[in-house]
């Protein structure tokens, strides 16, 4: 079981447990221990809640909580879940789950492509969950056999990022987007460099909280950078600032998805490869299943998992959230998962790149064209 656990050991005043989870039976099974002790409160905001044997047990779960007395709160995406059973969320409702849907995709409006893309579990705000694991069954080998996603998800129950992810499921929760600005304003004002900070993006253009955080630790990056991102469709800032890492001389990996759920996404990431590859950045296509992981790790004391993929539409349209942190024990767990994904991968080289067919390039550029839509 690839789980690990460990202790802050530097900026913490007090021992905080965290755990990292890189398939996804660890993570529900975690999960599902956590809320069985659940004793007051669960909080969940959701991508995509499927009516599949993954969710329902979750589902059965929760009402289980609930007729202890426990309040459940679920909110979901509409566009997230539009292949899920209304039966079964009705259900939910019925069994006396709070319910709310982002941005029903009937309300058709400009606002359509704008998602609530978060995944994460308050549990008591003592515990929390998140990552890039929706509830369905992909995720689980249990249920998905051997090509189940491989993905990557964390346990933490650092008081200062509970009480930051409950003050944006509240926000989420009530959709105003007044107190939306009061937490963009309170996040200006957090400067203050903690064990471990909640990151949002709240599908604000010029307020891209993630993207920002990602630019800043590239840029002070001293000897690598490694990136795990399943969906790698990058502005050309971003594609500068790793450019211009590997011309430095740091080591620069990217691994991404051989196969993806959305083709035309993994060309139009395949579009970015030759001006990277070019300075020096190493690109590993993961060959065994799916990736759905969305993590990065600079140096030995910086990294991020979360929910957050490094495209348009995360940065800057979806509401979004990453937990970032500096824990070096947890770098490590983080560097090492790297280095055994490597070895489901196939590394694209420049020489190799530069001999494919000028279809696929046309291909390529093409798809390019839409980047602000993906």
């Amino acid at each position: 079981m690839l789980l690990q656990e460990a202790k802050t050991l530097n900026l913490c005043t007090s021992r905080v447990v965290t755990k990292l989870f890189f398939e996804g039976d660890d993570y529900f099974h975690s999960l599902h221990q956590e809320i069985l002790l659940a004793k007051k409160t669960i909080d969940i905001e959701i991508y995509i809640f499927a009516s599949d044997q993954v969710g329902r047990n979750l589902s059965d779960l929760l009402k289980q909580k609930v007729r202890e007395g426990v309040r459940v709160r679920l909110l979901y995406d509409d566009m997230g879940c539009r292949d899920t059973d209304q039966f079964f969320l009705t259900n939910l409702e019925e069994a006396g789950c709070e319910m709310k849907a982002f941005q029903p995709v009937i309300q058709l409006g400009p606002d359509l492509t704008s998602r609530n893309h978060r995944k994460f579990v308050l549990i008591d705000q003592k515990t929390a969950f998140l990552g890039g694991y929706n509830f369905t069954n992909e995720y689980s080998e249990k249920f998905f056999g051997k090509l189940a996603w491989r993905d990557t998800g964390v346990m933490t129950q650092d008081p200062e990022a509970l009480e930051e992810l409950q003050q944006l499921f509240e926000a989420a929760w009530k959709g105003s987007w007044r107190e939306f600005a009061v937490l963009v304003m309170d996040h200006w004002k957090r400067t203050r460099r903690r064990a471990y900070r909640v990151i949002p993006n709240f599908g604000l253009r010029r307020l891209s909280f993630i993207r920002q955080e990602y630019v800043a630790a590239m840029i002070r990056a001293r000897k690598t950078i490694y990136l795990t991102q399943s969906y790698f469709v990058p502005d050309f800032g971003l594609i500068r600032v790793l450019r211009k890492a590997a011309r430095r001389g740091l080591d620069v990996r990217l691994i991404t998805a051989a196969e993806s759920d959305v083709p035309f996404v993994r060309w139009c990431s395949q579009g970015t490869y030759q001006s990277l590859l070019s300075a020096g950045v190493k690109i590993y296509e993961y060959q065994d299943r799916m990736m759905h992981a969305k993590t990065g790790v600079v140096d030995d004391d910086w990294w991020t998992v979360g929910t957050a993929n490094m495209d348009h539409l995360s940065l800057f349209r979806n509401l979004e959230v990453n937990l970032v942190s500096n824990d070096q024990e947890q770098s490590k767990v983080l560097i090492d998962q790297f280095f055994t994904d490597l070895k489901s991968c196939h590394e694209i080289t420049f020489s190799e790149w530069k001999k494919r067919p000028w279809s696929y390039r046309l291909r390529e550029q093409f798809f390019l064209l839409f980047r602000h839509w993906l």
